[in-house]
C-alpha cells in the first residue's frame, strides 16, 4: 500500500480519470504546496503536477533504483486526521501498510490501462439518480449500508 507504483503524469494532467488521481501514493518531493493539492483535488493536484514535474520524475526514477523515499497519499489510510482513519483505528481494524485498498487499486488500473480510457460521470438526468447521501463522490454504494453506524451523513454535517 505505501509502494510509489509508476504514473504517468501526462495522463493524470488530462481529464477523465476521475477524482482517483488524488488516491495514488506519490513520492513526497518536499514541496508543501504539492502536498496540499493532493488533499484540495485533481484540479489543483494537476498544476502542483506542472509546476513540480522534473523532481516527480527523478523521484520516480529514485524508487526505480531501489531508493526509499518518504509518501504522500489523498487516501485516507496516510491521514491520521481524517473520520475514516480514526474510526478504522478505534475499531481496532487500520489496515495493514501492505493490505490494498480496491477503490485505490482500481484507480490506479484505470490509469494505466491500455489503450486509455476514461472515466464519465453518471448523469444527472439518469433514470436511477444516485442519492445525494453517498458519503465519496466516487462511491458506488448507496446509504445507508454504505457509512458505518454512527457516521453524520455528508448532508447533515453542512447544516451544521
Amino acid at each position: 500500500e505505501r509502494r510509489v507504483w509508476p504514473l504517468d503524469y501526462d495522463r493524470l494532467l488530462r481529464s477523465g480519470f476521475g477524482n482517483g488521481g488524488t488516491l495514488q501514493v506519490f513520492p513526497d518531493i518536499g514541496r508543501t504546496g504539492f502536498r496540499e493539492a493532493i488533499e484540495q483535488g485533481l484540479p489543483t493536484l494537476r498544476s502542483e503536477i506542472v509546476l513540480n514535474r522534473e523532481a516527480l520524475e527523478d523521484a520516480h526514477r529514485q524508487v526505480d533504483a531501489g531508493v526509499e523515499i518518504e509518501i504522500v497519499s489523498g487516501h485516507w489510510r496516510f491521514r491520521n486526521g481524517t473520520r475514516e482513519f480514526k474510526y478504522w483505528e478505534e475499531k481496532g481494524r487500520l489496515p495493514l501498510d501492505h493490505a490494498m485498498c480496491s477503490v485505490k487499486q482500481w484507480f490506479y488500473h484505470i490509469h494505466r490501462s491500455e489503450p486509455e480510457v476514461q472515466m464519465r460521470s453518471w448523469p444527472p438526468s439518469h433514470p436511477s439518480p444516485l442519492s445525494p447521501k453517498r458519503h465519496y463522490t466516487h462511491c458506488n454504494c448507496e446509504p445507508p449500508s454504505c457509512v458505518p453506524a454512527g457516521w453524520t451523513w455528508p448532508r447533515d454535517e453542512d447544516k451544521k
